[in-house]
């Protein structure tokens, strides 16, 4: 895997200047799926655990960027149903790469969960 790019983060960061609705956060969301899903092939353990937890950091930004900004408004109470279901994708896509790399890291076990504000959150156990 190699993660985000500079310009992948460039490009997440500006579109959430954009986006002010739950429909575009989706959107946004679906597209990082995708591009987690087009990035899912190993390479090396460390390498993966690497871009693994920089996904996730993406995935958390946007919601907790989004959400944190309407919450404080009063806009929005909580995630929206779509984009918990979208976060839970993108973690459970992260935890089947997290499968494959855990024992070769040194890594006993690992979770990864989803929760509000911050979005997706990885740990490995030692």
């Amino acid at each position: 895997m190699t993660g985000p790019s500079a310009d992948y983060r460039e490009r997440v960061a500006k579109q959430m200047d954009r986006i002010d609705n739950e429909a575009a956060l989706d959107q946004l969301l679906d597209e990082l799926e995708g591009a987690v899903s087009e990035d899912s092939d190993g390479g090396k353990p460390d390498e993966d655990l690497a871009a693994v937890e920089s996904w996730a950091s993406i995935a958390s930004y946007a919601v907790s960027r989004f959400y944190t900004q309407k919450s404080l408004r009063r806009d929005y109470a909580g995630w929206g149903k779509r984009q918990a279901k979208r976060l839970r994708r993108i973690a459970d896509k992260l935890a089947d790469i997290l499968r494959g790399i855990v024992g070769q890291v040194g890594a006993i076990g690992f979770s990864v969960g989803i929760a509000f504000p911050g979005g997706v959150s990885i740990a490995l156990n030692w």
